[in-house]
């Protein structure tokens, strides 16, 4: 099988699962059940998001970090630190402005969990064949 559909493929079924156990039906939700596994423990956290380390590792083996890779990797650190800072201001501190209150506590599609799905395997595969 050829590198670029193996790595590809690969990055499929980490967008799956994440975008399985993150599955909600608001974001409120969705930021609670990561919280469940930053409570546990921050690595377990971090852990629960094996496309970032997937994103890494292909960098590694390929030995090619274009422009689109970077871009990727950036919005897989953009999304966890996001969430960190989501958990800590909504759960540690406690400290939830009314209009982020609001807009957490819509409902959304659960599809909207799958848009990494959509997203990143298609620039992996055109970061890959471009490399």
């Amino acid at each position: 099988m050829d590198d670029v559909v193996f790595w590809t493929i690969a990055l499929i079924c980490c967008e799956i699962f994440e975008g399985a156990w993150q599955r909600s039906s608001s974001l409120f939700e969705a930021l609670g059940k990561s919280y469940m596994f930053y409570q546990k423990s921050v690595f377990l956290f971090f852990a629960m998001h094996p496309s970032f380390y997937l994103m890494l590792l292909i960098v590694l083996a390929v030995g090619n970090l274009n422009l689109l890779m970077v871009l990727i990797i950036a919005l897989k650190i953009f999304d966890l630190f996001m969430k960190i800072e989501l958990i800590r201001q909504i759960f540690i501190k406690r400290l939830v402005p009314e209009a982020l209150a609001q807009m957490l506590s819509r409902q959304i599609p659960k599809s909207t969990f799958f848009i990494g799905l959509v997203v990143y395997p298609p620039f992996l595969y055109i970061a890959l064949s471009i490399g």
